[in-house]
């Protein structure tokens, strides 16, 4: 069995999609990546839980997010490295439907599940995230991952993630030309690449946050509770358990449209007691979001300006990520593809899976696995995730500042570091210096600056300088580790609670078949207090769950044969 694992065999590598909408994992084994479920099923929505008496994450708090909506907080990755008073983070904030404060906090509840699918703790990762990331905003979930103990082997961006996965399953065997549009619900990334025989080289990423598939869904949100203040005469938009309702039909609507022409949505007392049934159209949500829409070529023709590569010479297509499957989106590759005479391939990979197969295939190859044919025959070719602008100035030397983004004026990027070059006196005329930067596959960034009249140099190491400290980094690892034993604590106490509850409502239904005497009516009067308890007491000890259980036990067990179907727990 080929495993992603460290020489030593002391864990796995994995590949994670760090998705806005959901998180999905895989691990690369048999020559094949394999996805890692949660909770039964593939996709982990990316949602935590603050409830009375600890934390959910995942499935569990999307769950009981209709009755703690200001509470559960979805797509957390929009927050990530952002301040409170961003302008941004400000206007998101009119659209949640929970309540957001300044905090740092992180839930390893993905290591978990990988921990407990492959019997052994996972200790790397490849996490994907979008192109459009700062330095910041990557450094962030670097040390996100170091809190949660993981080993961040590469961030990479979600179109070269699903560009591996197409290389590793389908190996084209001629030198091909492939665009990969990737649409998720935090961004849309494109890139070009080149493909041979196990040979991926990325010419150009590019991304725009502007385009989002939660977006459409916020549309589609006003839009009905439009339709419904229309209706009903009632404004959903201070409620929040009923908007998170209506959005939850709403996603849901999204994605039947993308097969259907129209669909229906249909909510029971949505909100003052009033039911909200409305067929809405495939057309009408697109033209409520046409601006958008609209918007959606301008990455993909930025990434074929970047390449330098003419259309008619894209051989294929690629389209991945959940939000590809909206029809304006297909029909607009489709309609590129005629126009320019290449062929679509956007239903040869899973759209909610590309982004962690290739995530999981690069986590094998940098983990060491050797033990795979597969990871040995292939290479990634990577680009800078984002352009470099130096600064200059001459102050009695040569002052030179590094900066990281994409914005028109250099000085209003991310500042990355600064270093000075003493310049030589003694010599007349120019000086020549030559700036050298070196960009590894970890985001590690070298500047390097060289006089080539005196052969004097300097060396500078950028790093973003809102990083968290090594102390932080400590504190906060420990943090979690508190999470993690208090997560597990709450757990046992909810099975413990479950448990007790399975017995007595056993209990009951048996005593209801038999004959009532003064024994089953006393029998049936201390289960009822025992229930009536549990419904109180929301948080005590495992122990005080299962003391007063055998209890019960006991005293049932003494006439009560027949309840040996209603095991002990």
């Amino acid at each position: 069995m080929g495993l992603s694992s460290f020489g030593d065999g002391t864990g796995y590598g994995i590949g994670i999609d760090l998705g806005t909408a959901s998180i999905c994992t895989a691990i690369f084994r048999d020559d094949e990546a394999e996805i890692i479920p949660h909770e039964g099923h593939l996709l982990m929505p990316s949602c935590v839980a603050f409830t009375e008496t600890g934390r959910l994450v995942g499935a569990a708090g999307k769950n009981q997010a209709g009755t703690n909506s200001a509470n559960t907080v979805f797509g957390a990755l929009r927050f990530i490295e952002r301040s409170f008073d961003d302008p941004q983070i400000q206007k998101m904030i009119k659209e949640l439907l929970f309540w957001v404060v300044s905090d740092r906090s992180g839930s390893p509840a993905v290591k978990r599940d990988a921990q407990s699918y492959l019997g052994q703790r996972p200790i790397s990762a490849v996490i994907t995230i979008p192109a459009t990331f700062s330095i910041s905003q990557r450094q962030a979930v670097h040390d996100a991952a170091m809190i949660a103990d993981f080993k961040p082997l590469r961030l990479l961006s979600a179109s070269v993630s699903a560009c591996l996965n197409y290389a590793t399953t389908q190996r084209p065997d001629r030198e091909t030309n492939k665009l990969i549009a990737y649409f998720g619900a935090r961004s849309m990334d494109v890139a070009v690449a080149i493909i041979t025989q196990g040979m991926v080289e990325i010419k150009v990423i590019a991304g725009a946050n502007y385009l989002r598939g939660d977006y459409l869904d916020t549309r589609l949100v006003r839009y009905a509770a439009n339709v419904f203040k229309q209706k009903i005469a009632s404004d959903l938009t201070t409620n929040f358990r009923a908007l998170h309702r209506l959005r939850t039909a709403c996603e849901k609507a999204k994605q039947e449209l993308s097969s259907q022409t129209q669909t229906t949505i249909n909510i029971d007392q949505l909100c003052d007691g009033h039911d909200f049934v409305w067929t809405v159209t495939r057309e009408s949500l697109e033209y409520h979001c046409s601006d958008l829409l609209e918007q959606c070529l301008l990455p993909i023709e930025q990434a074929l300006r970047g390449a330098k590569i003419e259309k008619a010479k894209i051989h294929a297509a690629i389209v991945g990520g959940g939000s590809s499957r909206v029809h304006w989106l297909q029909q607009l590759i489709s309609d590129l593809s005629d126009l320019f005479n290449f062929m679509l391939l956007s239903r040869c990979l899973n759209p909610d899976e590309a982004a962690t197969r290739g995530a999981a295939f690069n986590a094998a190859i940098l983990s060491g696995d050797g033990s795979s044919k597969v990871t040995d025959e292939n290479m990634l070719i990577d680009v800078a995730p984002f352009t470099i602008g130096i600064g200059t100035q001459k102050n009695g030397g040569f002052l030179f500042s590094v900066f990281g983004g994409e914005r028109a004026r250099t000085k209003d990027d991310g500042y990355l570091g600064k270093s000075v070059l003493p310049l030589s006196q003694l010599l007349d005329g120019p000086h020549v210096i030559e700036i050298t930067l070196n960009w590894d596959s970890n985001g590690s960034i070298q500047a390097h600056a060289k006089d080539e009249s005196s052969g004097i140099s300097t060396q500078l190491s950028c790093v973003d300088p809102d990083r968290l400290s090594t102390e932080e980094l400590v504190l906060m690892k420990a943090k979690v580790m508190d999470f993690d034993i208090s997560d597990e604590t709450e757990e046992r106490r909810i099975e413990a609670k479950n448990a007790a509850e399975e017995y007595i409502f056993g209990l009951l239904d048996y005593l209801c078949s038999e004959p009532q005497t003064y024994d089953t009516r006393r029998k049936t009067n201390l289960a009822n207090e025992f229930l009536e308890w549990l419904d109180e007491k929301n948080d005590v000890a495992v122990l005080e769950y299962t003391t007063r259980l055998h209890r019960l036990q006991e005293a049932a067990e003494n006439t009560l044969e027949k309840l040996q179907k209603y095991p002990k727990p």
